[in-house]
């Protein structure tokens, strides 16, 4: 399975063309439940310990519809949009938005 990683900018909307400038990536499997609860937060999404939760509803995967397991979310690095981590929906969301990835 497809590694999870999530995009963070630290605020820098310039080209990146330096390593250096480039975006930090980090692996939010290896993240606690309380840490991936807290991002959730700061993304303005919520948990119930198990699920992705937005405004007090579980969080369907834009492509299953399917609970997003907040042990199985996937952030995209290009923008805030959480996703199961399942093929077909890291798939869908490439040829939906690949031109702006």
């Amino acid at each position: 399975m497809t590694e999870s990683l999530v995009f963070m900018d630290n605020g820098n909307k310039s080209e990146h063309n330096k390593i250096s400038d480039s975006p930090e990536l980090v692996n939010i499997k290896d993240l606690k439940k309380e840490e991936k609860i807290t991002l959730l937060k700061e993304l303005g999404y919520d948990s119930d310990g198990t699920y992705v939760l937005k405004d007090g509803k579980f969080h369907l995967d834009r492509y299953t519809k399917e609970q997003i397991s907040i042990d199985n979310m996937f952030i995209f690095p290009c923008c805030i949009m959480i996703l199961d981590n399942n093929p077909f929906s890291i798939i869908s969301f490439i040829e939906e938005f690949g031109d702006d990835i």
